[in-house]
């Protein structure tokens, strides 16, 4: 049985535990700054032009900020990765990642313990109401 060791050593720059922002980085790419402000503008721009329907109810908000101890307000967005792993980004930059399962047992338990408020309780009587009369239209 034939075994190998491959080692490479840091280059002398190389500094651990010291956090680099993009600001203090050695070599600055204008191309990729260019790109960024290029991508940040056109993103802006999508905006005004077709402002995106947020599809996070408030309610949405409160339980994620429940599971994962943050303000609602802090909540941008999440989705599912591969199936397996759940996203969660924030509205000032950054994301976390959790099992969809686990995620998924901790939405339960959150959603039958919240409260709804009075907001939701009239969106949901609104509803059943419309459905009660779409019911009774059919059967009638």
């Amino acid at each position: 049985m034939t075994q190998s060791v491959c080692t490479h050593q840091a280059p002398s720059s190389f500094k651990l535990n010291q956090i680099v922002t993009f600001a203090d980085a050695p070599f600055k790419d204008k191309q990729a700054l260019a790109q960024a402000e290029l991508y940040s503008h056109l993103e802006s721009q999508a905006e005004v032009v077709a402002p995106t329907q947020d599809p996070l109810t408030s309610r949405d908000r409160r339980i994620i900020s429940e599971i994962i101890q943050v303000e609602p307000e802090s909540v941008r967005t999440i989705w599912i990765e591969g199936g397996i792993t759940v996203w969660v980004k924030f509205v000032g930059g950054g994301r976390l990642a959790f099992d969809r399962d686990w995620f998924a047992t901790r939405v339960a338990q959150v959603k039958a313990t919240l409260p709804e408020t009075p907001r939701e309780r009239n969106q949901r009587l609104e509803t059943e109401l419309k459905e009660a009369r779409i019911s009774q239209r059919q059967q009638g």
